[in-house]
């Protein structure tokens, strides 16, 4: 399958809804890539946002609020990973994406954020 995207209902787009854009790269920094756990745990981050959120790698895409998608994108350590996120809480949900990169998704391993300190990328 070239194209994982989700079947969420999408609003039609006008001035109101669209709100801002924005797009980051990431490397995968995780030992095992992005598996199972930091993909549910970006899910959750995901999941209070309004924006659309697309993700890029290896040539495929996948929804941002798909896990079957992202798994499928076998984003493995070192590999570069597209973030284009649009809508009315883009920089946030960007900011939450962010935020996950920066702690290593050690979330996902059962390590609360706020004890988790790295240097900025």
């Amino acid at each position: 399958m070239k194209n994982a995207i989700s079947n969420r209902t999408i609003a039609p787009i006008n001035a109101a809804t669209r709100g801002s854009s924005v797009r980051r790269s990431f490397v995968v920094g995780l030992e095992h890539g992005l598996h199972a756990r930091p993909c549910a745990l970006l899910i959750k981050t995901l999941r209070p946002f309004a924006s659309d959120v697309l993700v890029e790698s290896n040539g495929e895409q996948a929804s941002g609020h798909s896990i079957m998608g992202l798994m499928m994108l076998a984003a493995g350590s070192g590999c570069r990973i597209t973030f284009t996120i649009t809508g009315p809480d883009a920089l946030d949900a960007m900011a939450a994406v962010e935020q996950l990169f920066a702690t290593g998704f050690a979330e996902a391993y059962g390590v609360p954020r706020s004890s988790v300190t790295r240097s900025p990328l």
